[in-house]
Protein backbone atom coordinates (compact mmCIF):
# COMPACT_ATOMS: atom_id res chain seq x y z
CA UNK A 1 0.00 0.00 0.00
CA UNK A 2 1.35 3.44 -0.93
CA UNK A 3 2.08 5.96 1.79
CA UNK A 4 -0.60 8.66 1.33
CA UNK A 5 -1.14 11.87 3.20
CA UNK A 6 -4.55 11.12 4.73
CA UNK A 7 -5.14 14.57 6.27
CA UNK A 8 -7.01 16.32 3.43
CA UNK A 9 -9.03 13.19 2.67
CA UNK A 10 -10.08 12.62 6.29
CA UNK A 11 -11.05 16.30 6.52
CA UNK A 12 -13.05 16.00 3.31
CA UNK A 13 -14.86 12.94 4.65
CA UNK A 14 -16.04 14.97 7.63
CA UNK A 15 -17.53 17.68 5.40
CA UNK A 16 -18.37 16.18 2.03
CA UNK A 17 -21.16 18.69 1.36
CA UNK A 18 -18.75 21.58 0.78
CA UNK A 19 -16.41 19.79 -1.64
CA UNK A 20 -15.87 20.93 -5.20
CA UNK A 21 -16.34 18.45 -8.05
CA UNK A 22 -12.56 18.03 -8.39
CA UNK A 23 -12.15 17.38 -4.65
CA UNK A 24 -15.06 14.92 -4.72
CA UNK A 25 -13.40 13.03 -7.62
CA UNK A 26 -10.02 12.97 -5.82
CA UNK A 27 -11.69 11.67 -2.66
CA UNK A 28 -13.45 8.84 -4.53
CA UNK A 29 -10.18 7.82 -6.20
CA UNK A 30 -8.38 7.83 -2.85
CA UNK A 31 -11.12 5.74 -1.20
CA UNK A 32 -10.64 3.04 -3.86
CA UNK A 33 -6.95 2.65 -2.99
CA UNK A 34 -6.78 3.48 0.77
CA UNK A 35 -8.26 1.01 3.22
CA UNK A 36 -7.85 3.31 6.27
CA UNK A 37 -9.84 6.13 4.67
CA UNK A 38 -12.41 3.66 3.30
CA UNK A 39 -12.90 2.31 6.87
CA UNK A 40 -13.25 5.87 8.16
CA UNK A 41 -15.83 6.62 5.46
CA UNK A 42 -17.81 3.47 6.28
CA UNK A 43 -17.67 4.26 10.01
CA UNK A 44 -18.94 7.80 9.41
CA UNK A 45 -21.81 6.52 7.25
CA UNK A 46 -22.71 3.93 9.91
CA UNK A 47 -22.64 6.62 12.60
CA UNK A 48 -24.92 8.86 10.49
CA UNK A 49 -27.29 5.94 9.98
CA UNK A 50 -27.33 5.07 13.69
CA UNK A 51 -27.96 8.68 14.67
CA UNK A 52 -30.71 9.02 12.10
CA UNK A 53 -32.37 5.74 13.09
CA UNK A 54 -32.28 6.42 16.83
CA UNK A 55 -35.68 7.31 18.24
CA UNK A 56 -36.17 10.81 19.55
CA UNK A 57 -36.84 10.48 23.24
CA UNK A 58 -39.42 12.66 24.91
CA UNK A 59 -38.36 14.33 28.13
CA UNK A 60 -39.63 12.98 31.42
CA UNK A 61 -42.94 14.50 32.48
CA UNK A 62 -42.45 17.89 34.17
CA UNK A 63 -38.85 18.32 32.95
CA UNK A 64 -39.45 21.82 31.63
CA UNK A 65 -41.04 23.02 34.87
CA UNK A 66 -38.23 21.51 36.98
CA UNK A 67 -35.63 23.08 34.71
CA UNK A 68 -37.29 26.52 34.89
CA UNK A 69 -37.58 26.22 38.68
CA UNK A 70 -33.88 25.36 38.98
CA UNK A 71 -33.03 28.33 36.76
CA UNK A 72 -35.06 30.67 38.97
CA UNK A 73 -33.46 29.28 42.14
CA UNK A 74 -29.99 29.69 40.61
CA UNK A 75 -30.76 33.27 39.50
CA UNK A 76 -32.05 34.13 42.98
CA UNK A 77 -28.87 32.65 44.53
CA UNK A 78 -26.66 34.66 42.17
CA UNK A 79 -28.62 37.84 42.91
CA UNK A 80 -28.19 37.31 46.69
CA UNK A 81 -24.47 36.70 46.18
CA UNK A 82 -24.09 39.88 44.10
CA UNK A 83 -25.98 41.94 46.67
CA UNK A 84 -23.85 40.55 49.49
CA UNK A 85 -20.65 41.36 47.57
CA UNK A 86 -21.88 44.87 46.76
CA UNK A 87 -22.84 45.52 50.39
CA UNK A 88 -19.47 44.21 51.64
CA UNK A 89 -17.56 46.35 49.15
CA UNK A 90 -19.60 49.41 50.09
CA UNK A 91 -19.01 48.87 53.81
CA UNK A 92 -15.28 48.35 53.32
CA UNK A 93 -15.05 51.49 51.15
CA UNK A 94 -16.92 53.62 53.67
CA UNK A 95 -14.84 52.22 56.54
CA UNK A 96 -11.60 52.89 54.66
CA UNK A 97 -12.68 56.43 53.80
CA UNK A 98 -13.59 57.13 57.42
CA UNK A 99 -10.21 55.78 58.59
CA UNK A 100 -8.35 57.96 56.07
CA UNK A 101 -10.41 61.01 57.07
CA UNK A 102 -9.62 60.37 60.74
CA UNK A 103 -5.87 60.01 60.03
CA UNK A 104 -5.91 63.16 57.89
CA UNK A 105 -7.69 65.08 60.65
CA UNK A 106 -5.03 63.96 63.15
CA UNK A 107 -2.25 65.01 60.75
CA UNK A 108 -3.83 68.42 60.08
CA UNK A 109 -4.60 69.22 63.72
CA UNK A 110 -1.31 71.12 64.33
CA UNK A 111 -1.81 73.09 61.11
CA UNK A 112 -5.30 74.16 62.08
CA UNK A 113 -4.01 75.58 65.38
CA UNK A 114 -1.46 77.90 63.65
CA UNK A 115 -2.33 78.48 59.96
CA UNK A 116 -0.16 81.60 59.43
CA UNK A 117 3.10 79.77 58.49
CA UNK A 118 1.24 77.71 55.91
CA UNK A 119 -0.41 80.81 54.46
CA UNK A 120 2.97 82.55 54.10
CA UNK A 121 4.56 79.42 52.61
CA UNK A 122 1.75 79.23 50.02
CA UNK A 123 2.28 82.88 49.06
CA UNK A 124 6.04 82.30 48.76
CA UNK A 125 5.47 79.21 46.57
CA UNK A 126 3.03 81.11 44.33
CA UNK A 127 5.57 83.91 43.92
CA UNK A 128 8.29 81.42 42.96
CA UNK A 129 6.00 79.74 40.42
CA UNK A 130 5.10 83.11 38.89
CA UNK A 131 8.76 84.18 38.59
CA UNK A 132 9.79 80.83 37.03
CA UNK A 133 6.91 81.07 34.54
CA UNK A 134 7.93 84.63 33.67
CA UNK A 135 11.55 83.57 33.05
CA UNK A 136 10.40 80.61 30.93
CA UNK A 137 8.28 82.99 28.85
CA UNK A 138 11.23 85.34 28.33
CA UNK A 139 13.47 82.43 27.32
CA UNK A 140 10.87 81.03 24.92
CA UNK A 141 10.41 84.48 23.37
CA UNK A 142 14.16 84.87 22.82
CA UNK A 143 14.42 81.36 21.29
CA UNK A 144 11.50 82.09 18.97
CA UNK A 145 13.11 85.34 17.75
CA UNK A 146 16.42 83.56 17.09
CA UNK A 147 14.70 80.63 15.34
CA UNK A 148 12.60 82.92 13.13
CA UNK A 149 15.75 84.82 12.13
CA UNK A 150 17.57 81.65 11.02
CA UNK A 151 15.32 80.90 8.03
CA UNK A 152 14.09 83.26 5.31
CA UNK A 153 10.33 84.03 5.25
CA UNK A 154 9.79 81.95 2.09
CA UNK A 155 11.07 78.87 3.92
CA UNK A 156 8.63 79.49 6.79
CA UNK A 157 5.79 79.72 4.26
CA UNK A 158 6.91 76.41 2.71
CA UNK A 159 7.10 74.77 6.14
CA UNK A 160 3.64 76.10 7.05
CA UNK A 161 2.14 74.83 3.78
CA UNK A 162 3.79 71.40 4.27
CA UNK A 163 2.54 71.21 7.86
CA UNK A 164 -0.98 72.17 6.73
CA UNK A 165 -0.87 69.51 4.02
CA UNK A 166 0.24 66.87 6.53
CA UNK A 167 -2.58 67.90 8.87
CA UNK A 168 -5.08 67.62 6.01
CA UNK A 169 -3.75 64.16 5.10
CA UNK A 170 -4.02 63.13 8.74
CA UNK A 171 -7.65 64.26 8.94
CA UNK A 172 -8.52 62.49 5.67
CA UNK A 173 -6.83 59.28 6.85
CA UNK A 174 -8.69 59.40 10.18
CA UNK A 175 -11.99 59.96 8.39
CA UNK A 176 -11.26 57.12 5.96
CA UNK A 177 -10.33 54.60 8.65
CA UNK A 178 -13.08 55.52 11.10
CA UNK A 179 -16.02 55.81 8.73
CA UNK A 180 -18.26 52.74 8.50
CA UNK A 181 -17.81 50.60 5.43
CA UNK A 182 -20.73 49.79 3.18
CA UNK A 183 -20.90 46.25 1.95
CA UNK A 184 -22.66 45.81 -1.36
CA UNK A 185 -24.24 42.40 -1.74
Amino acid sequence: MANYNHQPFSDWLLDEASLTAHEQHSLQEHLQTCEACRNLSNSLREMDYQLGAAPVLAPVEGFRLRWLERQQVEQARLLRKQRRQTFTTLLLSIGGAMLLFFLLAIALLPVLRAPQPIFFAAILQATRIFSVASELGNTASALLRVTLGLLPPSMWVAISVAFGGLCALWIIALQHFTSPRRVIL
